[in-house]
């Protein structure tokens, strides 16, 4: 199997068979068969050694081992009990699986619901939805009853979203359902989407489309075109009759004359598009193209940054320019200000300043940190970068040795040197927040090691 590597300019690497996108400063990695979690700069706070954990949704990790699941904390300390099978923290509760039946505890481990479910769904808005003896319920975070989903109606999957859910009737058409369990007696919609910050659309039985408000009021119908789906922002993905597609805002406004071959759903502030020459490009909440559709390929804005192709190789760039060259063989769409790349088969972790996320090893002592300093001006790779020289603090230095490394800063090609350099302390002063926050937290990390080490006062 091709390791997946994290990499340190030199010194020690640490490979792994795949690793996971970041989510809540922690990030899941995979090795020999068995999976652990790496923090913010790399260090293993979850050795690799359990059979089985989900994606890190929150500060607490669910494990398995022996297949028997558990949680702990970010730094691998046990919370609770085992149970036969577990669901993510979300909104400060998890399911929980126990003789066959489930229930939820809270980040505490204790049990606040007891597990009497035959099935269950996380919470959403504080309610949830349970199955018990064949009746469709949903309840609070009390255990508490709220109101049993009518007879006539099944549910579809949905979770409370603005104070709605749609359902399915046995016609196989939709119903809007508020949180007393009251239907909103409108017309049963051939389709309703989820709500999504404030505004859901539907398909009406002769085929019209409409959005509706936050208050289940229609702010829009038509015939013209179809809704086929709703990004952030209120605004919506429409297909014409001729096959094209396009957005509108939630009054039914079109955002752009401009027709494309296919559009996404709308992230960070823009729409992903492709148009009828298969080229890529993103589109503004105002409707204005960023530079055309000119990419191979194309990724969603996350963190106020997306991945683009041209050719065969893969670059980032944010709003308004490029952050990294076209140099990384795969590139993934950030995650808690990280992205997954691929360069000469080496797979690893990259910033939002488009710099690799080194690896602490903590055996050995060793730990990469961004530079802050112009030492010279030199060409990588066509690009003309800075390297940075820094000799980090005496008191730290007392504790650990610091490997040699450095940052790339591109500069822009229409200014000239003298201009970028000007620029520069803008780039330094993030740097500088950056490396702060890994010094707290090192220091943070020492300090709980030592306390466990001393064990508890007698």
């Amino acid at each position: 199997m091709e390791k997946r590597e994290l990499i340190g300019v030199k010194g020690k690497v640490i490979a792994y068979d795949k690793i996971y996108p970041y989510v809540e400063h922690l990030a899941k990695v995979y090795i020999n068969g068995k999976y652990g979690f790496i923090n913010d700069i790399g260090i293993e706070v979850i050795k690799p050694i359990y059979d089985n954990a989900h994606d890190s949704s929150s500060s607490i990790v669910a494990l398995e081992k022996n297949n028997k699941w558990f949680f702990t904390d970010k730094r691998g300390k046990r919370i609770g009990r085992e149970y036969e099978d577990v669901k993510d923290f979300h909104e400060g509760v998890a399911a929980v699986k126990e003789n066959g039946k489930w229930g939820f505890i809270d980040s505490n481990g204790k049990k606040v619901i007891k597990c009497v479910f035959d099935s269950v769904r996380d919470f959403h808005e504080g309610i949830a939805h349970v199955t018990y003896q064949g009746l469709e319920i949903y309840i609070n975070k009390f255990g508490e009853r709220i109101f049993v989903l009518s007879s006539d109606y099944y549910h579809d999957g949905s979770d409370f979203q603005d104070g709605y859910i749609h359902a399915k009737t046995k016609f196989d058409d939709f119903v809007i359902i508020n949180k007393e369990g009251h239907n909103l007696n409108y017309p049963h919609f051939k389709y309703v989407s989820d709500y999504k910050d404030g505004y859901c659309y539907a398909t009406l039985q002769g085929d019209s489309s409409c959005i509706l408000d936050k208050d289940g009021k229609v702010t829009f119908i038509t015939s013209d075109f179809k809704i086929i789906g709703i990004g952030e922002n209120g605004i919506f993905q429409i297909k014409y009759p001729d096959g094209m597609e396009s957005y509108i805002d939630f009054n039914g406004t079109i955002l752009t004359n401009k027709k494309y071959k296919k559009v996404y759903p709308f992230k960070n502030n823009h729409g992903r598009v492709q148009a009828e020459n298969l080229k890529y490009g993103f589109i503004s909440a105002k409707g204005f193209e960023n530079e055309g559709c000119i990419y191979d390929d194309a990724k969603d804005y996350r963190d106020g940054l997306a991945p683009v192709k041209i050719g065969n190789k893969w670059a980032y760039r944010n709003h308004y320019n490029f952050i990294t060259p076209f140099k990384y063989d795969d590139a993934n769409e950030f995650s808690s200000n990280r992205a997954i790349v691929t360069m000469d088969n080496h797979q690893f972790y990259i910033d939002i300043v488009g710099m690799p996320t080194y690896v602490r090893n903590k055996k050995e002592e060793e730990i990469y940190f961004y530079k802050e300093s112009i030492a010279s001006i030199t060409e990588v790779e066509g690009v003309e970068i800075p390297l940075f020289d820094k000799t980090i603090s005496p008191d730290y230095l007392k504790e650990r040795s610091v490997s040699e490394y450095r940052t790339i800063y591109t500069f822009d090609e229409e200014k000239s040197k003298e201009d970028n350099l000007k620029e520069y302390p803008k780039y330094v002063k993030k740097i500088n927040e950056i490396e702060q926050i890994l010094l707290e937290n090192i220091a943070l990390e020492d300090k709980e090691d030592l306390n466990q080490e001393k064990g508890p006062k007698k």
